[in-house]
């Protein structure tokens, strides 16, 4: 062997290859999936590859598998044109068709053969999973996504890398409902420890494609040339241009769900909320149901809807069961990337349809809000979020569970405290979280409104930005005060805001996310030592002023350690 083809052996990417071809012929991984174009020639890389592999003396047998017999014929004769353009073993390569019996059945299997000197061959087998039973080497199944029992052929394939066998993979996309897109998909999710190629029709153009086509059949290329080839490879295609060239698998018919899709929806930070009956619970009158129903989603269910976002587009999917299976409810909330995720799933066991209705009923009257607060923090005010996530005796884990899944897919820290139970050493946890909240997280602290903007601008920032308000109503009294604190000087004061804990809203009955609303402004007040602007919204009250001998003076700590004069 000259020295030259000794390099090439070597470094396995030929220069009579083109890029593409190369990178595949290049990667040594046990098992590489390529995702491609059709007609780009990357089996006739792969034959280059595969006849340098069987003429080592270090090599391997390889056992080709593809769909049809003219594709396993073709193949067999690629590998001998390379080996005799490699000058291999040259005039030592038979190329047969033979007839084996293997396996428990004994039936005949039609292959096609190339021996090498080397002592290892290179056969072309049709796609029954039994074929590659007792082989060893590297196994080529072409167009993948057309075999009909992929999966079971993948299984026997990846029996031969136990003694370093090889597994390559190469195929077109046949829909989305196939083995080979479900393997495409697990492959990117980081599921399978795979090589993954992807060669678009444009990609494989742009690397040479056209060019060599026209080298091939003595054609001149032009670019206008390659731009007219192209359109009309495109419109051949149609429809259809996106799959076959494009790399973009169709959706099915309809039919199921694959298991890619499925997988592609589930996410570790949705918690399963069980909600079983007994068969007994059937028997009792409606109204009883009703009424423990009603207990149930008081209890457990509203809490976890308060905790979600309304503002955000949400829906909710039902797979019904009539009796003894269970009932599965899932909310969804469109993120700002237009995923839907699922906040919890709701399942109900021996539940009857009556009490179905009425749990769908209530969960279709919205999906409050817990992450307004946590978005205004962060996208109002540019701080870091620390979310203390209080625990009592009554809370559920199915409950703590949602928040902190909430808070997590909104990129905010969640510290459990428990120091209603254990007093301090059950903050102690959110104590550290904050610590590492201010050392590791950026802080970019602004106000939600320009500092020298007028007090009603800057009320009215606060409203829309961090309330969710349409507009701010300002009373005459309020308006008269604000024009007061202009002429004083006064107006480029902070402003704080007063109003209910109960909503965002000035209204206490306005629970939720609520938005759309207008915000009342009924008075402004100044705290001048404490240096800020208040606004009075709503009914808020005012705090009324100590008296001139305050109740703290009275209270103290005697020997003992007992305090007096609290009450």
């Amino acid at each position: 062997m000259s020295e030259t083809v000794k390099a090439q052996a070597e470094d396995r990417t030929p220069m009579a290859l083109l890029p593409y071809q190369q990178a595949w012929c290049a990667d040594q991984s046990p098992v590489k999936l390529c995702e491609k174009s059709r007609r780009i020639g990357l089996s006739w890389g792969e034959a280059a590859d595969t006849a340098l592999l069987a003429a080592s003396g270090s090599g391997m047998d390889a056992w080709y598998i593809g769909y049809n017999k003219d594709m396993a014929l073709e193949f067999i004769r690629d590998c001998a044109n390379w080996a005799k353009f490699y000058n291999l073993a040259a005039g030592e390569i038979t190329e047969t068709e033979e007839v084996f019996v293997e396996g428990d059945d004994k039936q005949a299997i039609l292959a096609f053969v190339i021996r090498f000197a080397s002592g290892w061959r290179v056969t072309a087998l049709s796609s029954r999973p039994s074929n590659l039973r007792g082989k060893q080497g590297r196994v080529i199944i072409d167009e993948a996504a057309f075999h009909d029992q992929l999966g079971e052929l993948l299984k026997a394939a990846m029996a031969l890398l136990m003694w370093g066998g090889q597994v390559h993979i190469i195929s077109t996309h046949d829909g989305v409902d196939n083995p080979f897109n479900e393997l495409i998909t697990d492959v990117r999710a980081g599921k399978k420890p795979y090589s993954i190629h992807r060669i678009p029709f444009d990609e494989a153009v742009e690397q040479g494609l056209y060019r060599r086509i026209c080298l091939r059949l003595g054609r001149e290329w032009t670019p206008e040339g390659e731009a007219v080839w192209c359109k009309e490879i495109r419109d051949f295609y149609g429809e259809d241009a996106s799959e076959e060239l494009d790399c973009i698998p169709k959706n099915g018919g309809g039919r199921w769900l694959n298991r890619a899709l499925i997988e592609s929806r589930m996410s570790p930070y949705s918690p399963v909320i069980r909600y079983d009956q007994t068969d007994a619970f059937g028997l009792l009158p409606e109204p009883r149901r009703a009424a423990e129903v009603a207990d149930w989603i008081n209890d457990v269910l509203q809490p976890l809807l308060d905790g979600l976002d309304p503002s955000r587009t949400s829906f909710v999917g039902e797979d019904f069961a009539r009796s003894g299976d269970r009932t599965v409810l899932v909310p969804l909330l469109q993120q700002k990337n237009l995923q839907l995720k699922p906040p919890f799933v709701l399942e109900l066991g021996n539940m009857p349809f009556a009490q179905q209705e009425q749990i769908m009923a209530h969960l279709l009257r919205g999906l409050p809000n817990l992450l307004k607060h946590i978005r205004n923090m962060k996208e109002v005010f540019g701080l870091p979020v620390v979310v203390a996530l209080n625990r009592f005796v009554s809370d559920t884990d199915a409950e703590l569970d949602v928040i902190q899944a909430a808070c997590a897919e909104e990129g905010a820290t969640v510290a459990l405290t428990e120091v209603w139970e254990k007093g301090g050493a059950g903050g102690e946890a959110l104590a550290h979280a904050v610590i590492d909240a201010i050392a590791g997280q950026p802080n970019e602290f602004r106000f939600a409104y320009e500092e020298n903007s007028s007090v009603a601008d800057k009320i009215r920032a606060i409203a829309q930005k961090v309330y969710g308000a349409a507009d701010v109503d300002f009373s005459s009294e309020a308006l008269a005060e604000i024009a007061g604190l202009e002429k004083l000087g006064l107006d480029k004061l902070p402003v704080c805001m007063a109003k209910t804990q109960y909503s965002l809203s000035d209204d206490a009955k306005l629970l939720g996310c609520p938005t759309g609303f207008k915000l009342h402004v009924r008075g402004i007040t100044v705290s001048a030592g404490a240096g800020f602007i208040v606004a009075l919204c709503g009914n808020m009250m005012k705090m009324p002023g100590l008296p001139k001998a305050p109740a703290a003076e009275q209270i103290d700590v005697d020997e003992h350690g007992v305090i007096h004069g609290l009450f």
